[in-house]
C-alpha cells in the first residue's frame, strides 16, 4: 500500500485495476468508448441480439440476461477490483469501457481529473483529489450505491426489453463482484483466498445494495493450496442457447479432459450455475484448478 503514494489516481487504474480487466481489447473490432449504459438504443440492441443468436444461438432473453453480466457486471467488477486490491473507490461516473459491437467489454480507463474515496489511515487519506471517510463500512455503503445507481438504467432498460424480472437482472450485476475476486485471486496468489471471500460478502452484503441474491463464496483445498469457489445466485439462461442455431455450427466445447470427468451431456448449465448442486460446482472449479497448475 505504501507504494501507492505518489501515484495519481489514474497511474494507480491503469497499474493496479486495468490489468485485470482487460479482455484482449487488440481483437475487439469497431470497438468503441463511453460509459457503460452507452451503445444500448433500440436499434443497437437488435444487431446484439442478432450476433449472439448468431454466433451462440441465443434466443433474445438469454441474450439479455448475458448482456447485463457483460455491462453492468462488468462496471460492478470494475469498482470492486479496486476496492478489494488497494482500497480505493472511483466513481463509476469517471469510467470509460471500450465495449464491442457485440456488447461484451474489453477495457476500461479513467476519466481526466478523477477523484477516489478512501478510509482513514489510507495511503492516499490526506491528499486533496481523495475523499476520506470514517471506516470500510461506509466507504462500502458508498460502493454499492454508486455501483447501483451507475447500473440501474442498463438493468431497466434490458430487464424491460427482456421481460425479467429486476431480481434475476441485479443478480447479474451481483455476480460481476464475485467474478473480481476469483479474478484477484488470480492475481494475488500470497492473499489468502479466503480473506479475499470475506471482503466480497461484505461489500455484497453492504447496505443499500440493490441486489437480493448474491453469490456464494468458499475456499476448498486441491494439492495442498486452498482455492475459492462460487456459485452463481441467479441463472444467466445460457444453457438455452441452441447450437443448431448458429451460423457456423457447434460451439467449442471444454477441455477434452474435462469432458472426460464431467461429460457434457445437455442441459449445458454454466460450471457455476444455480441449478448444479454446491458439490458439484465445487468439483468443476477445483479439476480447473489443479489442470492449470499441471499445465503452466
Amino acid at each position: 500500500m505504501a507504494l501507492l503514494t505518489d501515484m495519481s489516481i489514474e497511474a494507480w487504474f491503469d497499474e493496479r485495476v486495468r490489468p485485470l480487466v482487460r479482455f484482449d481489447p487488440e481483437s475487439c473490432c469497431g470497438g468503441r468508448w463511453g460509459s457503460a449504459g452507452s451503445g444500448l438504443s433500440d436499434e443497437a440492441l437488435d444487431v446484439i441480439e442478432d450476433r449472439m443468436r448468431r454466433s451462440a444461438g441465443a434466443p433474445a432473453r438469454t441474450a439479455l440476461t448475458i448482456l447485463v453480466g457483460w455491462r453492468a457486471g462488468y462496471l460492478a467488477s470494475v469498482i470492486a477490483f479496486g476496492l478489494l486490491r488497494d482500497g480505493v473507490l472511483v466513481a463509476p461516473s469517471t469510467l470509460r469501457v471500450l465495449s464491442s459491437p457485440d456488447g461484451w467489454c474489453a477495457d476500461a480507463r479513467l476519466a481526466q481529473d478523477a477523484r477516489a474515496h478512501v478510509v482513514a489511515g489510507h495511503p492516499w487519506s490526506s491528499r486533496p483529489d481523495v475523499t476520506t471517510v470514517r471506516d470500510h463500512a461506509v466507504l462500502g455503503a458508498e460502493a454499492v450505491a454508486a455501483i447501483g445507481h451507475a447500473c440501474a438504467p442498463i438493468v431497466e432498460a434490458l430487464a424491460r426489453r427482456a421481460g425479467r424480472a429486476r431480481a434475476g437482472m441485479w443478480a447479474q450485476v451481483a455476480d460481476g463482484l464475485g467474478n473480481a475476486a476469483l479474478a484477484l485471486v488470480r492475481a494475488e496468489p500470497q492473499l489468502a483466498p479466503c480473506g479475499i471471500a470475506r471482503a466480497t460478502e461484505r461489500l455484497l452484503r453492504a447496505p443499500g445494495a440493490r441486489w437480493k441474491h448474491v453469490p456464494q463464496l468458499w475456499t476448498a483445498e486441491v494439492g495442498g493450496e486452498q482455492v475459492l469457489v462460487k456459485q452463481r445466485r441467479s441463472c444467466c439462461l445460457s444453457y438455452r442457447c441452441d447450437p443448431a442455431a448458429c451460423e457456423h455450427g457447434e460451439i467449442e466445447t471444454a477441455e477434452p479432459a474435462f469432458v472426460a470427468r464431467f461429460g457434457h451431456e445437455p442441459p449445458h448449465y454454466c460450471d457455476t450455475c444455480p441449478l448444479r448442486t454446491p458439490s458439484d460446482v465445487e468439483a468443476r472449479t477445483l479439476f480447473k484448478a489443479a489442470h492449470a497448475r499441471v499445465t503452466s
